[in-house]
């Protein structure tokens, strides 16, 4: 029965003719599996995050130092030989006494809020991030970063964790 179903729900997607000629050894459930073999799953935390891939079980990935969990940190280089580039992860945490001004940590606090939510106003009442915080000229309701030469908004910072994290999984899958 449930063979049945998949293959009616193939039947749209793969010709039974073309299944059976070029797939002759292969059950229809096989092509699904085939189909379905590979999910990334994404965990942005506030202060680790991690990967894990589903084919038939679950499997946390391991980044690209070694790790199970990514932590999530990010820091601009704002001088030196590797002036303007971004270090996340384990190796943002590692320059955070060098840059601590450039150094953000827990920025998904930050996403979705303007300078007069009560949280950043905690925030940064006790100087709990290095880095100035900015209302966006473009919109009141939102926070920009500001780390000297650059200013990224939350959402920035988070998608370049993000981009990370994707790299290393589709490197350890």
């Amino acid at each position: 029965m449930k063979d049945q179903a998949v293959e009616q729900t193939l039947a749209f997607k793969v010709p039974k003719w073309y299944m059976l000629q070029a797939l002759p050894n292969i059950t229809v459930t096989r092509i699904l599996e085939i189909k379905m073999a590979t999910a990334i799953g994404i965990d942005l935390g506030t202060t680790n995050s991690c990967t894990a891939v589903k084919k038939i079980q679950t499997q946390v990935l391991k980044n690209s130092e070694g790790d199970y969990l990514t932590p999530s940190s990010v820091t601009l280089i704002p001088a030196g030989t590797e002036e303007g580039q971004w270090k996340i992860g384990k190796p943002s945490l590692q320059l955070r006494k060098l840059f601590p001004d450039e150094t953000i940590l827990s920025v998904k606090r930050l996403m979705g809020r303007s300078l007069h939510d009560p949280d950043v106003k905690r925030i940064q009442k006790e100087s709990l991030v290095g880095y100035k915080l900015l209302e966006d000229k473009d919109d009141p309701n939102s926070i920009v970063l500001d780390l000297g030469k650059e200013r990224k908004k939350p959402e920035e910072i988070s998608s370049l964790l993000l981009e990370k994290l994707a790299l290393d999984a589709s490197r350890a899958s």
